[in-house]
């Protein structure tokens, strides 16, 4: 069986650092998306509760408008700035 030359054993050694080093890369990528998938999933669940907070807000700012019309007549309450307008 012929010898391999020098120079074809630094080629071969060469492939085999490249290939190592992609493979490195690759783990560690691969690494990196499984935590931002976890941060993505966690901010959809950050969102669907803020969803749903703001959801009981509006609904409770309904009831409250319903409160403030039966009292009051025609008031609309602002939850954002909390004043009141007359609505004629």
């Amino acid at each position: 069986m012929p010898r391999l030359t020098e120079e074809e054993i630094e080629s071969i050694m060469y492939l085999v650092r490249k290939y190592s080093d992609l493979w490195i890369k690759s783990e560690e990528y691969t690494k990196r998306l499984e935590e931002l998938t976890k941060e993505r999933e966690s901010l959809v669940i950050e969102i669907e509760k803020l969803s749903a907070d703001m959801d009981v807000s509006k609904q409770e700012e309904e009831i409250l408008d319903n409160k403030l019309k039966n009292r009051y007549g025609n008031i609309h309450l602002d939850m954002e700035t909390f004043e009141y307008t007359i609505i004629e």
